[in-house]
């Protein structure tokens, strides 16, 4: 893993950063949803693109594995959060999404404590985040432009949770393993 951290990769990340809060304003307040759909495919797009270029450019850097996550993280609890406010999605589909993301954050004091200061990142865990920050402007526009499209977006957005808890059922079993393996 390179050393570097002023990369495009990261800097994509940090951007993807900036922008949530203010795309959670938008989506929660209303009145310019054209704005807010088009930011939410600009934070999907920086989500892909900065894995991406890391890996290609060789510019995987340890402040990468750890802003990325970070941003998809706060990306989705924010955008979700937003949606329900305006009762575009339940807020079960809230609770599900806070629930894994607690579950998962309650062990990292047990990573830490092995050195771990991030899990790799599997295939499952990327779908599912592409899944979720994917479905999240598709429901937003079938719910706002076309509200009989509300089945089929609903649809979209369990499954999208439903991989969400797979990977973080994936990512639960990697640390039951170190744990395993550290008592070993």
């Amino acid at each position: 893993m390179e050393a570097q951290t002023l990369t495009l990769p990261n800097a994509l990340s940090g951007l993807r950063l900036l922008l949530v809060p203010g795309i959670g304003w938008l989506i929660a307040r209303g009145g310019h949803d054209g704005v807010a759909v088009a930011l939410l495919a600009l934070a999907g797009t920086t989500d892909w693109l900065d894995g991406f270029l890391a890996r290609r450019w060789n510019q995987v850097s340890r402040l990468g594995t750890l802003l990325d996550p970070l941003a998809d993280r706060l990306a989705i609890l924010v955008f979700i959060i937003a949606l329900s406010v305006r009762d575009i999605v339940p807020f079960a589909a809230v609770l599900a999404v806070v629930v894994r993301d607690v579950a998962l954050a309650l062990t990292l004091p047990s990573l830490r404590a092995r050195g771990v200061w991030a899990l790799p990142v599997t295939f499952t865990g990327k779908c599912a985040t592409f899944g979720l920050l994917t479905s999240f402007p598709v429901v937003f526009l079938g719910r706002s432009l076309v509200p009989s499209l509300g089945p089929a977006t609903d649809v979209l957005l369990w499954c999208s949770i439903g991989l969400y808890w797979w990977a973080g059922i994936g990512y639960l079993r990697q640390v039951a393993a170190l744990r395993r393996k550290a008592r070993a």
